[in-house]
């Protein structure tokens, strides 16, 4: 894969991650946690600054993310998302 595959790859599954936690919120469910925060924070920073990074920075800056993320995953519990092989992933809804 080439540095510029990695970074539209990362850069992609970021975006859905993102996305996925935001329905994850909006269902009501427990953000309450430092690990989200930071996640927030960091992809704030990322967009942010994304222009004046390097691609080799870009790589790094977002695999820390996917792996907060993935952590994050963990501890929410991935049986409350689908997470399909091309790297989407949603959020499972629940009745309240």
């Amino acid at each position: 894969m080439t540095k510029e595959e990695k970074i539209k790859d990362n850069e992609y599954r970021v975006l859905r991650l993102s996305l996925a936690f935001e329905n994850y919120e909006d269902n009501g469910r427990d953000t309450s946690m430092p690990l989200f925060d930071e996640i927030i924070n960091d992809v704030n920073n990322y967009r942010r600054t994304r222009a004046e990074n390097s691609i080799d920075k870009r790589i790094e800056l977002s695999d820390k993310i996917l792996d907060k993320y993935n952590k994050l995953l963990d501890i929410v519990g991935r049986e409350n998302f689908i997470i399909y092989d091309y790297g989407n992933i949603d959020y499972i809804w629940k009745d309240n």
